[in-house]
């Protein structure tokens, strides 16, 4: 275009000759100029007004536009690589395909402009306002936005890799595909913001505000999320693997099948989230809070849940198999299904839990003890070996706690046959605890805690003292039938009334007949009293 053809109608004080590279127009009002193709390079535009400019195809590299006014401007495919536009108004301009390489824009107005295509490599963008821009695919990579309102821009399939964006406002984004891995956004903005499919491994999230962000397929894997603001977002099969979610606030978060294995959740607040078919395997949610989450079907299997709240979760057909649960909270809880098996349960709560025969609570796994308890039942538990060896009560204190608790949840939920197999493991547990103790007192118990183990197995088995019964009868019968000449249906009958009574006055024995007899009569007295008190107690269990 020549310099006749420019039109510059609000300046009376500039001529079309005056557009040239190098010019001094500061202050200068070109707004609504047709500058087309305009070299304008290396020109001193500072204040200068050029709204509503059309500056297609200008060239403005290297040109100081500081403070000035280019709002509704057309900068299509315009050159304004290494110009200095430090606070200028570029809100509304059509920067299509225009070059911003190494372009100062700190505190700019770029908001609703259209940047689609645009090259802003290397350009420096502290706190400039891109509210609202069209940033499609342009590349950002490595780009220093700290502080740019980024809010309700269109960055679908930006790539913003390695690029800082340290206490951005991403609020309302949209991010759909868009490439963050290393990104910093630390104490960054991005709630209510569309996320899907990006990528933001190793990006720095810390303190970030995600709340209600869709981060539905996402990648998070290895990023650094601690205190971070995640509640009531979309995680839905999002990979959260090797993640630092420490104190990060997930309340209400949808997780649905996403993947947080090997990720610390230490502190962290899950409460009310869903976690259904999520995978959770070997991560640390030391302290965590899982109250009233959807861990259906969850893998928590080596997780470590210490101390950790899951008080009212649902975890049917949940795997916690050799996880760490030491003094969790599982109160009120549903458990049906869940597999507990080798989980370290000492003092943790069941107390008003949902459990099922499928409910798996066994093979305590005690590392103290897993080396010199001698396991003669697998599949029972390490209480039911037959050794003694010599450890600190404590030990065994722990893992009687761990089989009441046991004991009561089963009992609460009408499973009475496997609250009778832990409520012997109970007594076993205290068993050992006296004996390891030792002295006058400890052996006593130990003594007696023995004679229930073999006659009675603690009050709740009966199979112990029915075998007892039955071999105290025949064997007594077969005695009256050898040695004094009745029948054996006689030999039978007088066994009978020996065992529940006292020998026939009508025949009285002598010798070792009778020395059965005394000994039937005692025993078997004794017998129908232990049977009255498992019978009594094997239901209150």
């Amino acid at each position: 275009m020549s310099h006749s053809d420019r039109k510059i109608p609000n300046d009376g004080d500039v001529s079309p000759a005056d557009i040239q590279p190098g010019v001094d127009l500061k202050d200068s009002n070109l707004s609504q100029s047709d500058l087309q193709r305009a070299d304008l390079s290396d020109a001193n535009l500072r204040s200068a007004n050029l709204s509503g400019a059309d500056l297609l195809n200008a060239d403005l590299s290297g040109a100081i536009l500081l403070n000035a006014d280019l709002s509704g401007a057309i900068l299509l495919n315009a050159d304004l690589s290494g110009a200095i536009l430090l606070n200028a108004d570029l809100s509304r301009t059509d920067l299509t395909g225009a070059d911003l390489s190494n372009t100062e824009l700190t505190g700019t107005d770029l908001s609703g402009a259209n940047l689609l295509e645009a090259d802003l490599l290397g350009a420096v963008l502290l706190n400039t306002d891109l509210s609202g821009a069209d940033l499609l695919e342009v590349d950002l990579s490595g780009a220093d936005l700290e502080g740019a309102d980024l809010s309700g821009a269109d960055l679908e399939e930006a790539d913003l890799s390695e690029a800082n964006l340290l206490d951005a406002d991403l609020s309302e984004a949209d991010l759909f595909d868009a490439a963050l891995s290393d990104a910093n956004l630390r104490t960054a903005t991005l709630s209510d913001a569309n996320l899907r499919t990006a990528t933001l491994s190793d990006a720095n999230l810390q303190r970030a505000d995600l709340s209600e962000a869709d981060l539905f397929d996402s990648a998070l894997s290895d990023a650094n999320l601690r205190t971070a603001t995640l509640s009531n977002a979309n995680l839905q099969r999002a990979n959260l693997s090797n993640a630092n979610l420490q104190r990060a606030d997930l309340c209400g978060a949808d997780l649905f099948n996403s993947v947080l294995s090997d990720a610390n959740v230490k502190n962290a607040n899950l409460s009310q989230a869903d976690l259904l078919n999520a995978d959770l395997s070997d991560a640390n949610l030391k302290n965590a809070n899982l109250s009233q989450a959807d861990l259906l079907n969850a893998d928590l299997s080596d997780a470590n849940l210490k101390n950790a709240n899951l008080s009212q979760a649902d975890l049917p057909d949940a795997n916690l198999s050799n996880a760490n649960l030491q003094r969790a909270d599982f109160s009120e809880g549903d458990l049906l299904n869940t597999d507990l098996s080798d989980a370290d349960l000492r003092e943790t709560r069941f107390s008003d839990v949902f459990l099922s025969r499928d409910t798996t609570i066994a093979g305590h796994r005690d590392r103290a003890l897993s080396e010199e308890l001698d396991d003669t039942n697998p599949g029972s538990g390490v209480l039911d070996s037959l050794r003694l060896p010599q450890h600190d009560p404590k030990t065994y204190d722990r893992i009687a706690r761990i089989e009441h608790q046991r004991r009561r949840a089963y009992s609460n939920n009408g499973l009475t046959g496997r609250a009778r197999t832990a409520r012997v493991r109970e007594r076993k547990a205290r068993r050992r605890e006296a004996f390891a103790e030792g002295g006058r007192d400890g052996i006593a118990d130990w003594l007696w805690s023995c004679l229930l183990h073999g006659t009675t197995r603690y009050g709740v088995q009966l199979n112990w003292i029915v075998v007892y019964m039955f071999l105290l009868f025949s064997l007594s019968a077969l005695v009256y039938y050898l040695g004094t000449g009745l029948s054996f249906s006689q030999s039978l009958y007088y066994s009978a009334v020996t065992f529940t009574t006292t020998w026939p006055k009508s025949s009285l024995p002598s010798g070792i007949v009778a020395a059965v007899a005394a000994f039937e009569t005692f025993a078997g007295t004794a017998a129908i009293v232990f049977l009255g008190y498992v019978l009594g107690t094997r239901e209150q269990v």
